[in-house]
């Protein structure tokens, strides 16, 4: 599974863009073709509060779905609420000290073949230099995320080839590292 996007459009936050362009900075977004796009829209607004941790506060947020997926959404949340730090910003790094996901839906789905909706891509078209896998990972290396808490969620698993549906409910959960970039341990 790759993890990467090769393009996110955004409905109403100029700020996605803005980190985006500052995290891909000096990468060839050519390099990224392998990749699927995904739309992420902000359907209630973006709030910010300055402070030593400025904190994001995103509403109604939803994430496209692969096009054969049967959900509209990969992923729906109420409520995003990320509290950032400034210092690493100054070395590229984009740190999110602590992240939390109110109400979220997630839509897990294998279609034919046993295609995932998760897998985002192969990674870098054939032909494309080494230098683009290296791009892909310097860009996730640049991101790390310290706690993360989710509260009353809802993950879906829905396997097409058996049309089984697997529903998970959350009430609470939480993930703490000891630095953004350290293992997670859970709660």
């Amino acid at each position: 599974m790759a993890a990467g996007v090769r393009a996110v459009r955004a409905s109403g936050g100029k700020t996605i863009s803005i980190c985006s362009e500052y995290l891909f900075q000096g990468h060839n977004i050519h390099d990224y073709a392998g990749y699927q796009e995904v739309d992420l829209a902000i359907a209630g607004g973006v709030k910010l509060s300055l402070g030593l941790e400025p904190k994001i506060v995103l509403s109604d947020v939803h994430l496209g779905n692969a096009a054969w997926a049967k959900d509209k959404d990969f992923a729906a949340v109420g409520r995003v609420e990320a509290d950032v730090a400034l210092l690493p910003l100054l070395q590229r790094r984009f740190e999110v000290v602590r992240l939390n996901l109110v109400g979220p839906v997630i839509a897990l789905e294998t279609g034919a073949g046993g295609k995932a909706n998760w897998d985002l891509g192969t990674g870098p078209t054939p032909g494309a230099p080494a230098a683009a896998s290296a791009g892909a990972a310097s860009v996730l290396a640049s991101f790390g995320i310290g706690q993360i808490e989710i509260e009353n969620g809802t993950v879906t698993y829905r396997d097409d080839a058996s049309g089984n549906v697997t529903r998970v409910v959350i009430e609470r959960f939480s993930a703490q590292a000891r630095t953004p970039t350290s293992p997670r341990s859970s709660t």
